[in-house]
């Protein structure tokens, strides 16, 4: 690993966090028929933990959905 750099690193950790964050937002889209900027929003504090509360109210499905998603 001695090899990798930095730059090379730092990519590889950003393209790491993207996928959640995708697999999230796709997912509220589909299930919740939500908007991207709610979706997006609901991914971000499911992922970082933050826990601000639900932009809309979940069903049953969606809120297996979060469960996975943590």
């Amino acid at each position: 690993m001695e090899n990798v750099s930095y730059k090379s690193r730092v990519i590889l950790a950003f393209g790491l966090l993207m996928i959640p964050i995708f697999i999230g937002v796709t997912g509220f889209i589909l299930i919740e028929n939500a908007s991207f900027e709610d979706a997006l929003f609901m991914t971000v504090t499911t992922v970082a933990t933050v826990g601000y509360g639900e932009v809309f109210p979940l069903s049953t499905y969606g809120r297996y959905f979060t469960i996975f998603l943590i």
